[in-house]
């Protein structure tokens, strides 16, 4: 953005420069190069090769100045409004990532572990095989290889076999996500 803006400024300086500048400093160089001719040649100036050579030049030399300047000036103060957007802009962003951050922050009470797991499900009458993903103090996430019928707020019941014993028990569907190719939810330990 802030280089369209040096851009946009350096055109609206050599805009002001051929409304406002051009005349101007056109008249005041060949002033300055009247007076120089005149210095060197002599009052009056005749109208010789090379005094006219010396007003002609500061003529140029002075349109030359003032369009530089005009454009450094219109590049530099589109360069200020350009930084001025972006930091406008960021700032929005900032502001909008925050916003979605808080929409989207942690609503967990306890920390999770990742840990892996075959998961028998119950519901229903129907047995469902699932990957456990993560386990906390007070749920579960499972990973289905296909959807099944449950519901947020629905009642299952859990088998989590072991070399050594099995763990069972209920859990209350907290949340559902099916992507098309995975089918996850979430459980809260009754």
């Amino acid at each position: 953005m802030k280089e369209l803006a040096s851009y946009v400024g350096a055109g609206a300086g050599l805009t002001a420069f051929f409304l406002f500048g051009f005349l101007h400093f056109s008249f005041l160089g060949g002033i300055m190069g009247i007076n120089l001719a005149g210095a060197l040649f002599g009052f009056p100036v005749n109208s010789g090769i090379f005094p006219r050579l010396i007003v002609s030049l500061s003529m140029l030399g002075g349109i030359v100045l003032s369009a530089t300047m005009f454009t450094l000036a219109g590049t530099a103060a589109g360069r200020v409004v350009g930084e001025a957007l972006d930091a406008v802009h960021a700032m929005t962003l900032w502001r909008g990532k925050a916003e979605k951050a808080d929409k989207y922050a942690e609503r967990r009470r306890f920390s999770r572990s990742r840990d892996t797991a075959e998961v028998k499900v119950m519901s229903m009458g129907a047995i469902y095989e699932a990957s456990l993903v993560d386990i906390s103090e007070s749920g579960v996430g499972l990973v289905f290889s296909s959807a099944i019928a449950i519901n947020q707020g629905d009642v299952v019941n859990c088998i989590c076999p072991s070399k050594r014993d099995s763990a069972r028990g209920s859990m209350k569907v907290a949340w559902t996500s099916n992507d098309g190719r995975t089918f996850r939810a979430g459980f809260h330990f009754n």
